[in-house]
């Protein structure tokens, strides 16, 4: 590798961080080996083994989101780490991860580092919101907040650029019973993805799709694309004989005199700013003070343009969305929509106080949130992507970019849709989603989905078998064939139940599960139990 490709893989991380993670297309990038593998590949020269090594990373990291849309782990450096180490010394996916997993345990330390730093940001943006000054609330949370992106930038160029020389002196001085047992870390590892999915979406009810999943492929071997259409299917017949369907679209129709207000200031394309501004710097400023407050302030600067002209009422409605903001950025975007019509409502001379504005901001929040961070982080995205491992997995290049061209178009059309049409009839918007039961519909039907996805990916990718042989005066007889009469795929759903059991039932810091795998794979692996 030259130090122009580390330079460059560099600078491709540092634009998908530019807006952080947003609605824009680089959210999936961020959550995603799988695509961000495919750019190493671009910079290298080898498309087809970089979104294999993508495709092994990302089965590790399929729903890797805690709540609050962070993630314990940068799941983009540990790809472009493992990614690069792995197409410059031919290292196998499955030992590409051993490297992978702790860059990106590192990275997210560096993550907390920046989001510290741009508390300094906001408080910029503090003092040109009391000067009334627009374009200073901007540049102070669409631009100086990258310099802190620079502190994950940099150590990244420098771990890519000499990364494959250490590994590779690394590798031929390791015995060969720790590399069984960095192997064996690699096909055990998918296994906590798949459990972290099963915790954000494996209600009790639904888990016999879990077991029809992964039947159908250990026994009928049923590629993960027909399963993927038996469970949309299926997922449509459920939610229809439950009466989920029709029951919630006639709870969801809101009268036309429900609209805020017949007479506006603003227009169709002010509203569209408004949104497409969330839709770019939803999370740019992300903080550990105030987390979205300053991008919120940043999303409402086209209606307080367009609606005030003094810099008194400038500056105290920019002052005014500076406070605290918290929701996931997609289904959130119905609040944001919700508050600009309260803007408008307020300067044609209507009684809506700053605590109206706040209160309804801060009483919405936290509902859109656990939902959009279960619907686009925890199930959503992680069943597009899993639909394309498959593919990524025969070194198809097309599965490191469709993902995120159709997340990022779902993303952009869902938000403008909920911004709309929060603006469009005020907060009884929000009050008729939440209780038309539509969202628990979306949750269930897409849950049935992934759940058969999981079991069917659990069959498929989850590698755990035993060489270990019991020998009698009769003969010898392999204890993986006295598993495989019992059940198929036994010892690969023990390993999830264990895994999923542990993050339940002990700890659900992924962090220390990743560490124990770890510890298991290399013993079990080292000692030649499990490989």
């Amino acid at each position: 590798m030259t130090i122009v490709q580390a330079i460059i893989i560099g600078l491709i991380y540092f634009l998908f961080r530019f807006t952080q993670l947003g609605l824009t297309f680089s959210a999936p990038f961020f959550f995603s080996p799988l695509p961000m593998s495919f750019c190493v590949g671009l910079v290298l020269g080898d498309v087809s083994t970089a979104v294999m090594v993508g495709a092994q990373l990302q089965l590790i990291y399929l729903g890797l989101v805690s709540p609050g849309g962070s993630a314990p782990s940068d799941v983009a450096i540990a790809a472009m780490v493992g990614t690069s180490v792995a197409l410059t010394t031919g290292m196998a996916p499955e030992m590409a991860v051993v490297l992978a997993v702790p860059a990106g345990l590192i990275g997210r330390q560096l993550n907390v580092l920046a989001y510290t730093i741009n508390v300094a940001c906001t408080h910029l943006g503090d003092k040109y919101a009391e000067e009334g000054s627009i374009k200073g609330v901007i540049m102070s949370g669409a631009l100086l907040p990258n310099i802190s992106k620079l502190l994950l930038t940099i150590p990244l160029v420098i771990v890519v650029y000499f990364g494959p020389t250490v590994a590779e002196a690394a590798m031929e001085a390791i015995p060969q019973w720790l590399l069984n047992g960095f192997a064996t870390i690699g096909s055990i590892m998918p296994a906590l993805g798949f459990a972290i999915m099963l915790n954000v979406i494996g209600k009790k009810q639904l888990m016999p799709y879990f077991a029809v999943g992964f039947l159908a492929v250990q026994y009928l071997d049923i590629p993960i694309l027909p399963l993927a259409i038996f469970g949309a299917v299926m997922a449509f017949l459920h939610l229809t004989f439950t009466g989920k369907i029709g029951e919630n679209a006639k709870k969801i129709d809101i009268d036309e005199e429900s609209q805020v207000d017949e007479k506006h200031l603003l227009t169709k394309k002010d509203v569209t700013k408004s949104y497409l501004m969330w839709w770019t710097f939803a999370e740019s400023t992300h903080n550990y003070e105030r987390l979205l407050g300053h991008s919120f302030c940043m999303a409402m600067t086209p209606i307080i343009k367009k609606l005030y002209t003094t810099k008194e009422d400038i500056s105290a409605a920019l002052q005014r969305h500076m406070v605290f903001f918290n929701t996931e950025s997609v289904w959130g975007s119905v609040v944001v929509g919700i508050t600009a019509a309260m803007e408008e409502q307020r300067a044609m001379g209507a009684n809506v106080p700053d605590s109206a504005i706040n209160g309804i901001k801060t009483g919405l929040m936290g509902p859109f949130a656990g939902i959009g961070d279960t619907l686009s982080y925890g199930t959503l995205l992680p069943i597009i992507l899993a639909l394309f491992v498959p593919l990524a997995k025969a070194g198809n290049p097309i599965a490191g970019i469709a993902p995120v061209l159709i997340f990022g178009i779902l993303s952009l059309f869902i938000g403008l849709w909920l911004f709309r049409f929060g603006y469009k009839f005020g907060s009884k918007s929000a009050l008729t989603l939440l209780k038309s039961g539509m969202f628990e519909s979306i949750i269930m039907g897409a849950s049935i989905l992934g759940l058969l996805m999981i079991g069917g990916l659990v069959a498929e990718y989850v590698n755990v078998t035993t060489p270990l042989v019991i020998t009698t005066g009769v003969g010898e007889y392999a204890i993986q064939d006295i598993f495989d009469s019992i059940l198929k795929g036994l010892l690969p759903l023990l390993t999830l139940g264990g895994v999923y059991a542990f993050i339940n039932k002990v700890s659900k810091n992924y962090v220390v599960a990743i560490l124990l795998l770890f510890i298991i794979g290399i013993v079990l692996g080292g000692l030649g139990i499990i490989a």
